[in-house]
């Protein structure tokens, strides 16, 4: 049972770190996005303040 296990555990390893990598990936995409969202919130709100001014 432990052999079966070893061998199946061997055959598969390296996509544990395949899907570290994309989850890397997917990471820095979502805090790229968080930043974008943030920008755009800055800016909606600058507008606004300027156009209650007007």
């Amino acid at each position: 049972m432990v052999r079966a296990w070893k061998r199946e555990f061997l055959k598969n390893a390296s996509k544990i770190f395949e899907d570290h990598k994309e989850t890397q990936g997917i990471k820095k995409e979502l805090e790229k996005a968080y930043r974008k969202i943030g920008e755009l919130e800055l800016e909606r709100d600058f507008l606004s303040d300027v156009l209650k001014m007007a």
